[in-house]
């Protein structure tokens, strides 16, 4: 995980499965970040509900599990 100030946190898988194990075993792992720019809306996909139905379908709900994830690395909150 990667984080800083007005940058969006950022988070990738490591992993040193298969790797032999040494005394100088370093793993380089580059992060690009996203400068957050204040008053910049975050796009969500279009949320759909099956005909009749008031849940949000399955499809939908993984988009804005991303926008919590988003609110929660990055503490945002009114």
């Amino acid at each position: 995980m990667g984080s800083k100030d007005s940058y969006f946190t950022n988070t990738e898988p490591v992993s040193t499965v298969g790797k032999k194990q040494s005394e100088n075993m370093f793993v380089k792992l580059k992060l690009e970040m996203e400068q957050i720019i204040v008053n910049k809306p975050i796009v969500l996909e279009n949320i759909y509900y099956d005909l009749d139905k008031y849940n949000i379908r399955t499809d939908a709900a993984e988009g804005l599990d991303k926008l919590v994830g988003i609110m929660r690395d990055n503490r945002i909150s009114r």
